[in-house]
């Protein structure tokens, strides 16, 4: 293992008190820590990675995936969500990382007034390999269910 000389390590330590630029797609509401990687490259990371890496608990994140859920209650201040996932009948925490939450007439608040179910593409993080909590990226209303035959 190569060694770090004591002169590098000040360096980076006083590059680490200095305030992280924020870059153009990065607004005063950004949530997200940065990493270094070599001596002063700084790489962003999204919120649901900023979860696992802040978290107590042993987290995973997995892939983003595709939904159809059922939204049971959302706050537009900071996106926080519970949603039903249909195919496993399962009500879950969420956040509502997208933009267009703060629209009027979002196409969350939306379908949530209407009971409308939508498609969302969301990252999950798995805790105990169990699902533990969504970050929805993006929504449309999904299509229309069939009605299951009896």
């Amino acid at each position: 293992m190569p060694q770090i000389r004591r002169p590098t390590l000040d360096a980076l330590a006083e590059d680490c008190r200095r305030p992280e630029p924020r870059t153009e797609d990065e607004g005063e509401s950004a949530v997200g820590l940065g990493s270094y990687v070599g001596a002063s490259l700084r790489r962003p990371f999204d919120e649901p990675a900023a979860e696992v890496l802040r978290s107590p608990d042993q987290l995973t994140l997995g892939e983003p995936v595709t939904y159809d859920v059922r939204i049971h209650g959302v706050f537009k201040t900071n996106g926080a969500c519970r949603i039903e996932i249909l195919d496993q009948r399962k009500i879950v925490s969420g956040k509502i990382a997208d933009a267009t939450l703060e629209a009027p007439h979002n196409v969350y608040t939306k379908a949530l007034d209407e009971g409308a179910i939508l498609r969302v593409v969301a990252q999950p993080t798995m805790k105990d390999g169990k699902l533990h909590r969504l970050f929805i990226t993006g929504a449309r209303l999904a299509p229309k269910r069939r009605a299951a035959k009896t």
